[in-house]
């Protein structure tokens, strides 16, 4: 909040550009942190854990040559419309 007042004597007329520019870039960050302070969900930008962990099975099990293993398909799921809101 007291940033403008430091700026009028170095930047004159330009300090509320200056300080737009420095509002903007903080709060651009806090919006990026916001976003990617929880990344186990079930949302677009979270990480894929269940893929991960059925990558990770079946390479182990092929690893491991186990014959008892059985992969059942993956039902059909229609792509996902994005709406960006």
């Amino acid at each position: 909040m007291l940033l403008p007042f430091g700026l009028v004597d170095g930047a004159g007329l330009l300090m509320p550009l200056f300080a737009l520019l420095v509002a903007y870039a903080f709060m651009s960050l806090e919006a990026i942190a916001a976003q990617i302070e929880d990344p186990f969900g079930l949302e677009e930008n979270d990480l894929a854990l269940n893929a991960m962990c059925e990558t990770l099975e079946i390479a182990l099990h092929d690893m491991a040559a186990n014959p008892d293993f059985y992969l059942a398909p993956k039902p059909f799921a229609p792509p996902r419309d994005f709406i960006l809101d």
